[in-house]
């Protein structure tokens, strides 16, 4: 709430951030492309399963569109 609205020029800086909140992920790329070294620091680690999504099969959606329950 308190970041300024007008922006912040980073060019030749070294910045470091605390956090990997969804705020720091989404400032980190824009810093780093501008800043002269940026560290990152981090308490714990975030940890993620590979969710391995796919394409639904036609035969599950054509059942899910005759029998939603299906």
């Amino acid at each position: 709430s308190r970041w300024p609205h007008e922006g912040v020029d980073f060019s030749g800086q070294r910045v470091g951030i605390i956090g990997t909140g969804s705020s720091a992920i989404q400032s980190i790329p824009v810093i780093a492309e501008q800043a002269a070294h940026l560290t990152v620091f981090q308490r714990t680690p975030n940890y993620s399963m590979p969710a391995h999504n796919g394409p639904i099969p036609k035969a599950d959606l054509e059942a899910w569109a005759r029998d939603p329950r299906a």
